[in-house]
């Protein structure tokens, strides 16, 4: 395997909780995460010798700030491998709390772990514990970029990094009365969303430090049984109106757009938006494909007013 290239799928926090701040610095959260079919593509060359790590798309990113370089000089250094050339296409905004960076360094440690002999590869757990060394999302990530996925959803525990996978069997509104609101629904598993990104980057640190300054906001336990068992009835309508982010409040009052854009969502026909992880992204679930286009059509008449860099049609789950 001279050279391969594959998908690093991003990701949506359907409820994230955060519970408190640690010893160490890092918070405690609870979250539930969902990947989406918006995904990074990294192409993978073996050399002789040396890791060289690109990203076109953002020039200004040096080499060692990149999560692909810290994953790929993680695992070369203990496996003692050859070198290493990444190509990494961004689709996934930074500072947007989809965890394009999280997903391209899960995606690479799979990757190194592929090229390996069937006997020298590591097991799950080893590549999980791994993948906790780089960061809190990236053991996430390593289940939805496996081929086929381990797992598309999760609750995720500790920083992030213990995962609890979820089942996924969606209907999408199941509920009587918007039902006969959106006649294209079909029976299948496909949840749809609309995204808006933007003009500005969220930093995660900044985020949890506004949290943490603005203490006792929180959603409680209670917001995420209600999450849980709408998920597990599969039911997308209640999901949509069970969505919750403790980062979400702290954030707007810094970026009030954030606000704005999640009403103006709602306005535009969406069943229900949320901010995901520390943002900036805000997200709309939606009640079929033809209702995310409807509702972006909405959104990009509003772009300037809102502040929005782009809109994006997707859906939740990982699509080959």
């Amino acid at each position: 395997m001279a050279r391969v290239s594959r998908r690093a799928f991003g990701k949506i926090n359907l409820g994230l909780r955060v519970l408190g701040k640690r010893e160490d610095g890092y918070h405690e959260i609870s979250t539930v995460m969902a990947a989406v079919e918006m995904h990074d593509v990294l192409h993978f060359d073996l050399r002789n010798e040396g890791l060289v790590v690109t990203c076109p798309g953002l020039p200004d990113l040096p080499q060692e700030r990149n999560l692909v370089t810290r994953a790929a000089r993680l695992f070369l250094g203990d496996a003692g491998r050859p070198g290493l050339a990444v190509t990494v296409e961004k689709n996934i905004p930074p500072g947007a709390g989809m965890g394009g960076g999280s997903s391209d360094a899960a995606l690479t440690l799979i990757i190194l772990n592929e090229i390996l002999a069937p006997e020298e590869r590591r097991d799950m757990a080893s590549l999980l514990r791994a993948a906790s060394r780089i960061g809190a999302d990236v053991p996430f990530f390593i289940g939805c970029n496996s081929v086929p996925p381990m797992w598309e959803t999760a609750l995720c525990t500790g920083i992030g990094e213990a995962v609890n996978p979820l089942p996924v069997r969606f209907s999408p509104v199941s509920r009587e009365m918007l039902e006969e609101s959106h006649p294209s629904v079909t029976d299948s598993r496909d949840v749809w969303l609309a995204l808006a990104f933007p003009l500005f980057e969220v930093s995660t640190a900044l985020a949890y430090r506004d949290w943490d300054d603005g203490r006792g906001y929180g959603a409680g336990e209670d917001a995420e049984s209600a999450l849980l068992e709408a998920f597990a009835a599969g039911d997308t309508a209640e999901v949509a109106l069970r969505l919750y982010n403790d980062l979400e409040e702290p954030v707007s009052r810094r970026y009030p757009s954030i606000r704005r854009i999640k009403e103006e969502f709602c306005r535009c026909g969406a069943l229900g938006a949320s901010m995901t992880g520390s943002g900036s992204a805000v997200f709309a679930i939606c009640g079929s494909k033809e209702d995310a286009v409807a509702v972006k059509s909405g959104m990009d008449r509003k772009k300037s007013e809102l502040g929005i860099r782009a809109t994006v049609v997707t859906r939740m789950g990982c699509w080959s």
